[in-house]
């Protein structure tokens, strides 16, 4: 199962961990401390059965069961390296796991004022939480200062202001949360939620890119983030995504498992096979079609800057398709092919360090690149 050897050293380690809670697989990355660096020394992911499942219930269950086998690999780990010290534990949770509320606030001076902490809980309202919920995240995403995104804002001079907050909250009574502090026992464990993560990552990486959307693909829901002159305007969440897919066109071959293999060698180019390309394109078509009708009913453009997040092995077939012509002309409205970049590097930059022979894994990397951002 592992691809690590054993540690001899007598010397313990201490490390970082990172969990990605996603809605149809489960993430793990181990990240090694040192004095001149941080450097990632195993990574798993294990993923759900789409063929169980069926509603929330066992949704919620498959999801569990496969973070607790990955906390059980953990501590195999554990043993096997002398891993002595976990400073911090890093879980970032996606669609269903968290709720949002983007708060986009625009105010106006009759004098130059001076932004400041004060300012800003003088003219924002402190909403009421649900007290089953627990609050995860409260940040200032974007400053725009007399009409100008501003990094570093506070001191700084305005008469106009535009300010772009991001709120969430996940269930006091999260299981998997409850499951890491009680078997790993973290020094701090950190909760995040995924379009606050990778919209970070992004602003952190990308600084002349203030107009993109965002595509976060998982197997059961797709969260679609809409940035717009360095606002977020929109966070929608499709109750589709992959394995919803995959579904559909098992249903006209009656083997799930033949489709799944038959779709991965499809993305690696390694057979040919035009009939299943035709259902994929088809069902993708469908499923973004609703993406449209919500955009339209809102009044929404979708940006020419596209980003994917995927955690499965269908990233070429994804880009592909919404480059085709016919495509992104019928079903996103627009007039020229989009820029569509994977999230697994950034300009040819890898997003984390990791060790020799250690398998990659694209969120795990955008999450470990995350908690190298001062917020």
């Amino acid at each position: 199962m592992f691809n690590n050897k054993k540690d001899t050293s007598k010397t313990s380690k201490k490390i970082d961990l990172i969990f990605d809670i996603r809605n149809s697989s489960a993430g793990l990355g181990v990240v090694e401390i040192t004095k001149n660096e941080r450097v990632i020394i195993y990574t798993n992911r294990r993923y759900s059965n789409p063929s169980v499942v069926r509603d929330v219930k066992t949704f919620e269950k498959q999801i569990e069961k496969i973070t607790d086998d990955l906390i059980e690999d953990f501590i195999i780990f554990k043993k096997k390296n002398n891993i002595r010290q976990i400073l911090n534990v890093n879980c970032v949770f996606s669609a269903p796991w968290y709720e949002a509320d983007i708060n986009n606030l625009t105010f106006k001076e009759n004098k130059k004022t001076k932004l400041t902490e004060k300012y800003l809980d003088q003219k924002i309202e402190k909403g009421d939480i649900n007290d089953e919920l627990e609050s995860v995240e409260n940040n200032l995403l974007s400053v725009s200062l007399n009409g100008y995104e501003t990094e570093n804002p506070f001191g700084k001079t305005f008469t106009s202001i535009e300010l772009s907050f991001y709120k969430s909250f996940i269930d006091k009574e999260n299981k998997i949360k409850q499951k890491i502090e009680d078997k790993i026992n973290p020094n701090k464990l950190n909760v995040h939620t995924h379009p606050f993560v990778i919209l970070s990552v992004l602003r952190a990486n990308f600084h002349n890119v203030n107009n993109f959307s965002l595509f976060d693909i998982g197997g059961e829901m797709t969260e679609i983030s809409i940035f717009k002159n360095s606002i977020l305007k929109e966070l929608i969440t499709l109750p589709t995504g992959f394995n919803s897919i995959i579904r559909n066109i098992s249903k006209t071959t009656n083997d799930e498992q033949i489709t799944i293999s038959k779709i991965k060698m499809l993305n690696l180019n390694q057979i040919n096979d035009d009939e299943l390309l035709e259902k994929i394109n088809s069902n993708i078509e469908a499923w973004l079609e609703t993406t449209k009708k919500i955009l339209n009913s809102n009044e929404i453009q979708l940006p020419n800057d596209f980003f994917i997040a995927i955690d499965k092995d269908y990233k070429k077939l994804i880009k592909d398709i919404l480059s085709k012509k016919d495509f992104y002309s019928m079903i996103l409205n627009k007039n020229r092919q989009p820029n569509i970049r994977i999230l697994d590097s950034i300009d040819q930059k890898n997003l984390a360090v990791y060790a020799k022979n250690v398998n990659r894994d694209p969120l795990i990397s955008i999450i470990y690149n995350f908690s190298t951002i001062e917020i």
